[in-house]
């Protein structure tokens, strides 16, 4: 059936079923969308602290000195580059390693199968 939800809501799908549900950034609170404070959630890192907006923008986080990001998680140097955080490293040292494995492989496998 087709069914139109009252403005703001939008109309969920949900197999033989619908639920009308408030758009992204926004939640129910009884019959009407209110803006969903992501603020709640506690996304800025390293002391930054949450603003707050409607949607689109949702939040912003002002980050202390030295650092930056949308998260504030990106430590400056005193030359202003920017230094990757510690999780990024981590990833992208067992990706490089993950790479380099698989190199050897490949090697060594061409190795023996040209000797036969």
């Amino acid at each position: 059936a087709n069914v139109i939800c009252p403005d703001p809501f939008e109309c969920v799908d949900l197999w033989n079923e619908y639920e009308c549900t408030c758009p992204g950034g926004y939640q129910k609170s009884g019959p009407q969308c209110v803006n969903a404070n992501e603020c709640l959630w506690h996304p800025c890192q390293n002391g930054g602290r949450c603003r707050d907006y409607a949607p689109p923008k949702k939040y912003e986080c002002v980050c202390p000195f030295g650092y930056t990001g949308m998260h504030c998680e990106l430590e400056l140097l005193a030359s202003g580059v920017l230094t990757p955080s510690k999780d990024f490293i981590i990833a992208l040292i067992a990706c490089v390693s993950t790479l380099i494995l698989l190199v050897l492989v490949f090697v060594v496998y061409n190795r023996r199968r040209e000797s036969h």
